[in-house]
């Protein structure tokens, strides 16, 4: 696939983009690896995970949202990649390609997976509290701060949650 270099002026200002030969636009800082397979997604409409984080220090931001579906493109002279919920979903946010430390492109009988070589799988621990309306609860196990990330009703939603970020399972 061949990708480009290109500068883009938006109200005078100047912005560099990866683009595709296709015509997608990417952020300057999105590795080619990531472009391949979302391109490939795109074109073959096949499911996306990804996870969101700090690419140096291979940080997971732990989002949960907007981090697994369709990917399209926007509209308009830069075209972008975006996420659908669904395949026939009519519009979706953009993705934060140059911040994807892991990439999952299933499809065609098998993953296609990118990571950044510095991402590490969170270790996340459940945990219950007493009389909350939300007594099931997961935190980062080598947080100092012993924070909680997510709340749950159920321990059986918690680990759900836990395989969803950690990759075990593609979806919700």
């Amino acid at each position: 696939m061949k990708i480009e270099l290109k500068t883009h002026y938006t109200g005078g200002l100047p912005t560099v983009y990866k683009v595709t030969e296709d015509g997608t636009y990417f952020h300057r800082d999105t590795p080619d690896g990531i472009i391949e397979l979302l391109e490939l997604a795109r074109k073959l409409n096949y499911y996306v995970w990804f996870r969101l984080g700090d690419r140096n220090t291979g940080r997971d931001w732990l989002d949960d949202n907007d981090t697994a579906g369709f990917v399209s493109r926007s509209m308009g002279p830069v075209k972008i990649p975006i996420l659908l919920a669904a395949r026939n979903s009519s519009g979706g946010g953009g993705i934060l390609c140059d911040s994807i430390i892991k990439l999952v492109v299933h499809g065609g009988g098998r993953n296609r997976v990118w990571q950044s070589t510095a991402y590490e799988r969170p270790e996340l621990v459940i945990f219950q509290v007493a009389a909350e309306r939300s007594p099931w609860r997961v935190r980062v196990s080598s947080d100092p701060a012993d924070r909680y990330q997510s709340g749950f009703r159920t321990e059986a939603k918690a680990r759900r949650w836990v395989d969803f970020i950690t990759g075990r399972r593609l979806n919700k």
